[in-house]
């Protein structure tokens, strides 16, 4: 044991102490010496075993022991993952072994002792809390390591993955109500980040009725938690709204076309449920059903091959659907502003009934405000070209996602707005010269040529929808090639059902209504009609 170690043990918190007998518990000293004879053994060079030893314990560089300066707290320069599994070896082999010439001591003694010897060696450099950052280490073989003094050496392996280890067991077995985001300077009370986002805590009882469970979400507008509801018994998910005038003027605005959405029949399966609406600790907290995981979560679990064609063409009708009633709605149509797979959510991972979510950024069209909308995968033309917007940026969005469904990828994947204009023109010729000339944004992305205009960004060759698709080539990729429900004719069914979505004029663009009677979906739409006269058929006349 190092100097002066029983005083430093004294010092040492409760909880690391306990945190290390849950360890204990969880992994004898037997067990984690022999892991740690593995481990050095796959890492070792062929030589000795003193040397073999030595590599895997690092030493302070030159630089660190002059100057003390310390690491990031994440490993640090020159950090060694193999050497850390050789600290918890050294901290059983010198608390279990005594002095040259004694006897072996007890397997309870042993035990005290290695780990009295690795808390004392954790907080020599913690400073007797749990927020030390490591020194930064470097690996020594031979005579160098064995001139390190021990309390150079075993101190900084102990403050990096050592540490992230009994870290985790102390949130696992103390903090119940850990903070799911750290805390910063106090904000609104400490209740809040610097940006004005409520900091969660795992556990708490919100209006003594909400429990958190953990962070399902964080955007530019709030943070979405998922909670148990005591009083419905069941989990919903809170979206707890950015502390802030703007931010409770957006929810506000939100608020309002949820509760219009929601009061439509048409829409009752197709856009998520608002439960409850409250104010807590200045931020506006809105109350959801909870749903499953979302489209673009979909698109990972096929490893990025897509959907099969059959199942795009039934979210693209649920989402023509919603769209339509979007439009419809009065006194003013309704801009999502933010249609792509994260927002569109499965009710059921086993079904396909999706439900449209996140009305953050949603608008109404004759009260447009936000110029920057729209995630960028999916943004229109003139969204990008801060061109006057309404309802048909929505549909461009469809397209794009639809495309996404069932290709994997995205359609449009420019890192910037010049890179995004660059990818649209390759695929579907030049922008319209009058879009162009109306546009504030001219300069910045295109040079005149005297005879039109031409992109300052580096022009990409030509690629065709019909070839994204692969209507000839079994589908994108070949992926498709003899799957049923992929044939030839459907591909250009759904080639020009995504082309009529895609025209750089608004004006242009396919209509939901067109949309509904488009052969690409239509077979959906008739099918629904005709369970609709069903259904009106079976209902008792009225009284």
């Amino acid at each position: 044991m190092p100097d002066g170690a029983q005083g430093t043990a004294s010092k040492v918190p409760r909880k690391i102490l306990s945190a290390l007998k849950a360890l204990e518990a969880s992994s004898g000293p037997a067990e984690v010496a022999e892991k740690a004879t593995k481990e050095k053994r796959n890492h070792a060079t062929p030589a000795d075993d003193t040397t073999a030893a030595a590599t895997s314990r690092p030493t302070m560089t030159k630089a660190v022991e002059a100057t003390g300066d310390e690491g990031d707290g994440h490993g640090g320069a020159g950090f060694k993952p193999e050497g850390n599994a050789a600290v918890v070896a050294e901290a059983k082999d010198n608390g279990g072994q005594t002095k040259e010439g004694s006897s072996t001591v007890s397997t309870q003694k042993q035990q005290q002792q290695a780990k009295r010897h690795a808390v004392v060696t954790a907080t020599e450099h913690m400073g007797g809390g749990l927020h030390g950052r490591c020194v930064p280490v470097a690996p020594t073989t031979g005579s160098m390591a064995a001139d390190t003094p021990v309390n150079c050496a075993r101190p900084a392996l102990a403050l990096s993955v050592y540490l992230v280890v009994l870290y985790k067991r102390v949130n696992e077995v103390f903090c119940r109500q850990k903070r799911l985001k750290a805390p910063g300077p106090k904000y609104n009370n400490g209740f809040d980040d610097k940006e004005g986002h409520y900091l969660v805590l795992s556990g708490e009882e919100i209006l003594n009725r909400y429990t958190v469970q953990e962070v399902l979400g964080k955007g530019s507008f709030g943070t979405v938690v998922r909670c148990y509801d005591e009083k419905r018994r069941e989990n919903v998910a809170l979206k707890i709204t950015r502390h802030g005038l703007s931010f409770r003027t957006q929810a506000k605005l939100e608020l309002d076309i949820l509760l219009k959405l929601n009061v439509n029949p048409r829409l009752n399966q197709l856009v998520v449920k608002l439960l409850k609406v409250f104010d807590w600790q200045g931020h506006l907290v809105l109350v959801f059903e909870l749903l499953s995981f979302n489209l673009y979560h979909l698109i990972k679990c096929t490893r990025y091959k897509g959907v099969t064609l059959d199942l795009v063409r039934k979210f693209a009708y649920q989402l023509v659907q919603v769209l339509y009633q979007l439009e419809e709605t009065k006194p003013s149509s309704i801009i999502h502003c933010d249609i792509k797979p994260e927002n569109i959510l499965l009710k059921n991972q086993n079904r396909s009934g999706i439900r449209l979510i996140d009305f953050g950024s949603a608008c109404y069209s004759n009260k447009v405000v936000h110029k920057y909308i729209q995630s960028r995968y999916y943004r229109s033309p003139e969204v990008i070209l801060y061109l006057e917007y309404g309802t048909a940026i929505d549909r461009w969005s469809l397209g794009c996602v639809l495309a996404e469904l069932h290709t994997g990828v995205p359609l449009f994947d420019g890192r910037t707005e010049a890179a995004q204009l660059a990818r649209f023109e390759a695929m579907l010729g030049p922008l319209p010269v009058e879009m162009l000339e109306a546009s504030p944004k001219l300069e910045r992305f295109y040079t005149s040529t005297g005879n039109g205009y031409k992109l300052k960004e580096q022009q990409l060759p030509r690629r065709s929808l019909e070839n994204v698709l692969g209507i000839t080539t079994g589908g994108p990729r070949g992926l498709r090639k003899g799957t049923p429900g992929h044939s030839e004719e459907s591909y250009r069914q759904f080639h020009d059902f995504l082309s009529g979505l895609l025209k750089y004029r608004s004006a242009e663009r396919m209509s939901c209504y067109d949309a509904l009677r488009h052969p690409f979906i239509e077979p959906l739409w008739l099918l629904d009609q005709q369970q609709e006269q069903r259904s009106r058929k079976t209902l008792p006349p009225p009284s």
